[in-house]
């Protein structure tokens, strides 16, 4: 998730009196910056993988989150979650999935009709509104905390 989705998802978390203490939130950052990975493969020399230039952004954004950066030897966004840029993922307190919200390009690439998918870009009013239906969905269905966990250059959990 990019610095001002993370900004967005943590004032959300923090500022709304129906989710603050209910959801925990998380980052999952891309294992390469998105300029990295949207053209050749940085080096590891390259100043664009040092943390002031690359992670501190999404954390100084979003200080309530809690950051988790994914490495190439992991691949925790393609190989354990298989999720895109800016998915948005919410988790039960079981830790089961409870709703996903792809982003626009996920969606695409997926195929998913505009009609079964829903807009989660915080950056838009629509997109806020229905990130935090999509907590509060499962904030009143579990009955207790749940776990928004989202994906790009981050996600929440």
């Amino acid at each position: 998730m990019c610095r001002v989705q993370a900004q967005a998802l943590n004032t959300l978390l923090t500022t709304d009196p129906d989710l603050r203490g209910a959801v925990r939130g998380a980052v999952l950052n891309y294992r390469l910056p998105m300029s990295c990975s949207m053209s050749t493969a940085c080096p590891a020399s390259d100043p664009l993988l040092t943390y002031g230039k690359w992670q501190k952004g999404i954390v100084e954004a979003a200080p309530d989150l809690t950051f988790f950066q994914d490495t190439p030897s992991v691949d925790a966004w393609d190989r354990l979650y298989g999720c895109g840029h800016d998915d948005l993922i919410v988790y039960d307190r079981s830790r089961t999935v409870a709703e996903y919200l792809p982003s626009n390009a996920t969606r695409m690439s997926l195929g998913i009709a505009d009609a079964d998918w829903t807009e989660q870009d915080m950056n838009t009013t629509a997109g806020l509104r229905n990130v935090r239906l999509a907590l509060l969905r499962v904030v009143r269905t579990d009955g207790t905390a749940c776990s928004a966990s989202a994906s790009a250059s981050a996600s929440a959990s």
